[in-house]
């Protein structure tokens, strides 16, 4: 934590050589990190692990897709309905995971979500 970019770079390097004779625990928050310099990776919760497997594997097991979150200035219960039916107008598998009277939280499949097209509208 707290890295610059040349120091980390360093660092990994340093530990990617390490790692050709030996296994080594790491723990960090950062998934660039984590595919960088695992083979394999383990996600813990609230101390449990949760699951292990290769970075590519849990990706596509768990990563499902993009949760978006949109909130109101003023809270409308008919708002809402009104910016879910535009998001699934663009986004038609677009699925709502919680909605409530100030906003909207929706889960959009990876493969359907143009991020640079959405963020940019």
């Amino acid at each position: 934590a707290g890295l610059d970019p040349l120091a980390r770079r360093i660092l990994w390097n340093a530990l990617l050589r390490t790692m050709d004779e030996r296994a080594m625990v790491l723990t960090t928050h950062s998934m660039d990190e984590a595919e960088v310099l695992c083979g394999r990776l383990g996600i813990v919760v609230a101390g449990q692990m949760q699951c292990i497997g290769s970075p590519q594997r849990l990706k596509n097991q768990y990563g499902h897709g993009y949760e978006v979150s949109i909130r109101l200035k003023e809270a409308s219960a008919s708002r809402v309905t009104e910016v879910v039916q535009a998001f699934q107008q663009e986004h038609p598998s677009a699925k709502v995971l919680d909605e409530y009277v100030t906003g909207v939280t929706l889960l959009v499949p990876r493969q359907e979500m143009d991020v640079s097209k959405t963020f940019g509208t």
